[in-house]
């Protein structure tokens, strides 16, 4: 099984629907994505204001 990839934009709009309803797993359900790395990707963005702190994107 491969892991799936998401683009920047795609993360960008997760982590916004998960900071506006404060709910990772609501969103993880619509987006088919763990609730985990959604808590994750919302961590660094609060901590970095982005979602690549390195600067690197992936």
């Amino acid at each position: 099984m491969t892991r799936k990839k998401y683009s920047p934009e795609q993360k960008m709009q997760i982590v916004k629907e998960a900071m506006e309803t404060g709910n990772a797993s609501i969103v993880g359900r619509r987006y088919d994505v763990a609730p985990s790395l959604i808590s994750r990707w919302v961590r660094t963005y609060k901590k970095h204001g982005t979602l690549h702190p390195t600067g690197q994107e992936k």
